[in-house]
């Protein structure tokens, strides 16, 4: 039986490497297809490595937990049970045998390392240390002017080894626009593990507990939400507090990031009654619980309607890709979900074209039901096609919602209200209580242009207005 690769499978367009959380197997254990052999970590959720061969482990090539590992890198090869191998593994994307991948993972500390010793440069105003300057400036400290964007890995390293958040400014960063890079964060690591007593080592230390930096705009304080493991003591001149982001909220900020910089986002606004709807549910609720054992909310009566305007507005429903609009036949809409910690996640609800409101409610519920309990994974988050955020959840009238990457339309929903509104009746103009609520399409303008957007949602609007009060729901 020749050599078999277990590759680190695609997980999306955005994820580029995972973190091995833990391993399953060794070397020569025997294993099945589907068999779980390690458990990795990408941006948002955890998720497995599957042996996709039956066989006996020959090699694992990552083994040390909290390495990097590239997506499509060789994880493991699995032979026969007899046959002892040396060969290096193939890689899936050509026939040509290449080196042993290289687990990146920290140093050994064996021999002493020397700090190195830069210039010290004058801070911006955006991280103020001049006081720390000035009682250091007879000492040789290395010092960063300011943290920059600290990728999920090197964060997620931060939280692992204790690296405390004014420490950051000490780390000598050698990556592009001063980014700090896993190298750099284990030099430091095994220099500050070094027992030494020279005068730059005992600079470090003495700023570290004496001198806490200021607060970096990129960061947040503990206990709410979006921080991570390690906090650190107020500051007693300012009383700021500094708390590295946590893996998903940056995450979450990246790629907001990222789609505010691609899409030209433009967003448009209507109001609605949706007294049929509400009138609708009220009814129904009651007689929908006892007949499908879930709970009737207004979500999956929304995904309906945007179901139906979107097979009128393909366009919504695809996405820019170079210079060409990309169609998509399947609706697979994402569903902002508020998480307990702070965070938001979209889990997906696939293919929502097929699925009557029975099933629509089910996969809704479960997904949902999922994020909040940290179930998800990446098959959950992965796919999206357009976006629902409710946030009249949080009695938020309307908002400009954020396009999620490779998405073209996302549609916000407000508080309903009850509010006074004019109609016209048999009798003339008449003051009527209606429940109204405010609705907003954020849409890329660099292939949707203002008619088509603004259609969508009035045709949106008027599937809402015009919902049927003696529909009926099969299981």
């Amino acid at each position: 039986m020749a050599l078999q690769n277990i590759i680190v499978p695609q997980m999306g367009e955005s994820i580029h490497e995972v973190i091995l959380i833990k391993l399953y197997k060794k070397v020569g254990d025997k294993i099945n297809v589907g068999d779980t052999l390690a458990d990795v970590a990408t941006d948002k959720v955890d998720t497995e490595i599957i042996a996709t061969a039956t066989g006996t482990i020959q090699n694992i090539f990552f083994t040390k937990e909290k390495s990097v590992i590239p997506i499509g890198a060789t994880f493991a090869t699995v032979g026969d049970e007899q046959k002892h191998t040396t060969e290096t593994p193939v890689s899936n994307q050509s026939e040509q045998v290449v080196k042993k991948p290289k687990v990146i993972e920290p140093p050994r500390i064996e021999t002493k390392v020397t700090p190195p010793v830069p210039q010290i440069n004058t801070p911006p105003s955006v991280v103020q240390i001049t006081q720390l300057v000035a009682q250091e400036q007879t000492k040789v400290v290395p010092m960063n002017t300011h943290v920059g964007y600290l990728s999920p890995i090197v964060t997620k390293l931060i939280f692992e080894y204790g690296i405390q958040p004014n420490e950051l400014l000490l780390i000598p960063a050698t990556g592009t626009n001063g980014r700090i890079t896993k190298q750099d964060l284990f030099q430091y690591i095994q220099t500050k593990q070094q027992p030494t007593s020279s005068p730059s080592q005992s600079s470090i230390t003495e700023v570290n507990h004496t001198t806490p930096s200021p607060s970096i705009e990129s960061q947040q304080a503990e206990p709410n939400a979006y921080v991570g493991k390690t906090t650190m003591k107020n500051n007693s001149d300012n009383g700021e507090t500094v708390v590295p982001l946590d893996r998903m909220r940056l995450a979450i900020s990246k790629n907001l990031k990222q789609s505010k910089d691609t899409n030209v986002q433009v967003t448009s606004f209507a109001e609605i009654d949706v007294s049929n709807m509400v009138m609708w549910r009220e009814k129904n609720k009651q007689a929908f619980e006892q007949a499908t054992g879930q709970k009737l909310t207004y979500t999956p009566l929304l995904v309906e309607a945007i179901v139906a305007t979107l097979q009128k507005y393909p366009i919504l429903n695809g996405v820019l890709k170079g210079d060409s609009l990309i169609e998509r036949t399947n609706i697979n809409i994402g569903i902002a979900t508020a998480l307990p910690d702070g965070n938001l996640i979209v889990p997906i609800v696939k293919q929502c074209q097929n699925l009557n409101l029975v099933e629509l409610t089910t996969q809704l519920q479960t997904v949902i039901h999922k994020a909040r309990n940290n179930q998800l994974n990446y098959a959950d988050i992965d796919g999206g096609t357009f976006t629902l955020t409710n946030i009249g959840t949080f009695n938020s009238l309307m908002g400009t919602p954020i396009l999620p990457p490779y998405q073209s339309g996302i549609l916000a929903t407000g508080m309903i209200q009850k509010k006074p509104i004019v109609q016209n009746t048999i009798f003339g103009e008449a003051l009527v209580i209606r429940h109204m609520m405010f609705v907003s399409l954020s849409y890329d303008h660099r292939i949707i242009d203002g008619i088509i957007g603004g259609s969508f949602l009035n045709d949106f609007a008027k599937r809402i207005e015009s919902f049927d009060v003696n529909k009926s729901f099969s299981l």
